[in-house]
């Protein structure tokens, strides 16, 4: 059974903080948010405050695992696979009482998610996959500089992010030795025979500035998955939330919902809304819709305002 929850300084206050114990491991996990339950995996820098959680906590039940190994939580050796997380983390998502939920993966966790969804079929649906590492082009090596190198490659506009924090030696350690371990090779070709296997609607999504990977790493996943969908997010690096989640703009005082340019806004259902292009440019827009209407069903209903006309 999960823990009783206690609020956690630097958290957004909606987020509560919960432990339950799974497959040998006392598992850390951040739980906000009501309806259709989703489960996010992390990227290399653990379980963090993440305006991705906050934004999808809007519309479901968002449950965030501590991936074991990593963060707080103690020196993984029992782990000997992405598979093995994998596991571990159907058991945690199997003692929370979830029968079918969606999963939400960032960066190095996509191997997880993507067992998850082969070894799950008939649980795991929709699946997410954020910047995925999961498939590398031949030849590919880890970046590696200092911070600053490190920023130009994961950001589209480092000079607009904040100041990295170093990481504790003792936490670092521990995360080399765990993806040192359970990532194997660049290649996990037992996973991409099995890609054709998954059931999941899956979306994948790559920055246009990915300095990481190349983006046009997302048509191989198309191309294996059967229900795949692929999208890139302009002008975003590879943490794509850092700065196209980051603006999503509800100003709650008024209902206002304000964009900039290559921003994420995130209307919940039944907001009346307007797109408004002030000036000559082209504007592009990509609709997402969670959950999916259902068939025969408008996605939305357009109104057309002339200026001195009233409607009632």
């Amino acid at each position: 059974m999960p823990s009783t929850p206690r609020r956690v300084e630097g958290i957004a206050p909606a987020f509560a903080e919960r432990f339950i114990q799974a497959d040998g491991f006392r598992m850390r996990y951040l739980e906000a948010g009501q309806g259709n339950p989703v489960v996010v995996l992390h990227a290399a820098h653990g379980l963090t405050p993440s305006t991705l959680n906050t934004l999808l906590a809007q519309q479901f039940r968002v449950i965030a695992f501590e991936i074991p190994g990593f963060g707080r939580s103690p020196v993984n050796e029992r782990s000997q696979s992405m598979r093995d997380l994998a596991h571990t983390l159907a058991e945690a998502v199997t003692a929370l009482g979830l029968d079918r939920y969606g999963v939400v993966s960032t960066t190095i966790s996509a191997r997880i998610a993507l067992w998850q969804a082969i070894d799950l079929q008939e649980r795991v649906d929709p699946l997410v996959l954020i910047s995925p590492s999961a498939l590398l082009p031949d030849g590919w090596t880890a970046p590696s500089g200092t911070a600053e190198q490190l920023a130009k490659l994961l950001y589209a506009h480092p000079e607009k992010m904040p100041s990295p924090q170093p990481e504790d030696p003792e936490t670092s350690a521990k995360h080399r030795a765990l993806m040192s371990r359970i990532r194997g090779s660049n290649c996990d070709p037992e996973l991409e025979r099995r890609l054709a296997d998954i059931k999941a609607a899956t979306l994948v999504l790559f920055g246009t500035r990915d300095g990481v990977l190349p983006p046009a790493m997302g048509r191989i996943y198309v191309e294996r998955i059967p229900n795949c969908y692929y999208a890139l997010v302009y002008d975003a690096g590879h943490v794509i939330e850092a700065q196209s989640a980051k603006r999503y703009g509800q100003d709650r005082s008024s209902g206002d919902y304000q964009r900039t340019d290559a921003s994420s806004v995130v209307l919940p259902a039944g907001i009346v809304h307007r797109n408004w292009n002030e000036g000559p440019g082209v504007e592009k827009h990509i609709t997402i819709l969670v959950p999916e209407p259902p068939n025969g069903e408008p996605f939305d209903y357009s109104v057309d305002i002339r200026r001195g006309e009233a409607f009632s």
